[in-house]
């Protein structure tokens, strides 16, 4: 009989990381059958007889790494033929949203979206801010914890998100102050004939001062911060 005859046209097709379609030309006189070794490819057909033009598909390719896979066409009697697969990597991407977070005096949780299709890290210098997680791969939600504000006064800081070959990202981060607070107890005094002494108690969270005009009376501290 006539001897089978297998031919595979071209031995190589490459791809953008976006991914595509291109053809592959089968010449054989007999049956035949197409196996891949990768996920990412597929053909229109994977077996078939005689002559026959193969579409090729091949799905985009979210990493920054290049890849690669093996078309094997084979056919009874005749040399397997081996079509070789490349494909591009993707542009390394970065970026987050929000790119500010407000807390209020209290403290709490907030989290940002991170986009990213390689490695990165976080990096912040805060005492009253974390972040978690603090590094990892591709796209991730942190969560960014802040401590409560003892102060009266707002304070503020950045958050640095970064990946090697990339611009950094930086995140604002603010928190507000406690709103001042000034109170006594008790707010009147009787005090007998005789000399006498009584106690105030000041509740703040703020600086505070004590005035009065009364020569009969001595206060032991005219300044203070906070409760005294």
């Amino acid at each position: 009989g006539v001897p089978a005859v297998l031919f595979v046209l071209p031995d190589s097709l490459s791809f953008a990381s976006t991914g595509g379609a291109a053809n592959i030309s089968i010449s054989s006189n007999t049956n035949w059958s197409i196996a891949d070794n990768a996920a990412w490819i597929s053909v229109d057909s994977s077996n078939g007889s005689n002559n026959r033009i193969v579409q090729v598909v091949c799905l985009p390719n979210d990493s920054t790494g290049a890849r690669s896979a093996l078309l094997t066409v084979s056919a009874v009697g005749a040399p397997t033929r081996t079509l070789r697969i490349v494909q591009s990597g993707a542009l390394p991407v970065l970026s987050a949203a929000p790119l500010a977070l407000s807390y209020a005096d209290t403290g709490g949780v907030r989290t940002f979206s991170i986009s990213s299709n390689s490695a990165w890290s976080l990096a912040e210098s805060l005492s009253w801010l974390s972040v978690a997680p603090a590094s990892g791969f591709g796209n991730a939600t942190v969560t960014a914890t802040a401590l409560s504000n003892p102060d009266t006064l707002p304070r503020s800081g950045s958050v640095a998100l970064s990946s090697p070959g990339l611009a950094t990202v930086t995140l604002n981060v603010n928190q507000f102050g406690k709103i001042p607070s000034l109170s006594i107890v008790p707010d009147s005094f009787v005090f007998t004939p005789f000399a006498d002494t009584a106690l105030l108690t000041i509740f703040s969270n703020v600086n505070w001062t004590i005035s009065e005009s009364l020569t009969w009376i001595r206060v032991s501290a005219l300044t203070g911060t906070n409760n005294g």
